[in-house]
């Protein structure tokens, strides 16, 4: 047999293994917090929605709709501004 000269390519080259996940642990706590709250609004506009009347529910969801709006716009500028 014929002596293998080059070796195996693994398509990683000669990059290091990455990191381990890291957990919750190492988010800061006000960023943590800051991100939990942004979630309060669609849980209180979907509890609108639920619970409310009909004119209640018809303005948590238009309300509901248009910060969803907001949080991607803001979402796009940030993935827009990374690269």
């Amino acid at each position: 047999q014929r002596a293998q000269t080059e070796p195996a390519l693994t398509g990683l080259g000669d990059c290091p293994p990455p990191p381990p996940p890291r957990g919750l642990d190492v988010i800061p706590p006000p960023a943590r917090w800051l991100g939990y709250a942004g979630v309060l609004p669609f849980a209180i506009a979907t509890a609108a929605i639920w619970a409310g009347s009909e004119a209640v529910a018809a303005f948590a969801a238009l309300a509901i709709v248009l910060y969803g709006a907001v949080i991607l716009s803001f979402l796009g500028g940030l993935a827009w501004g990374a690269t």
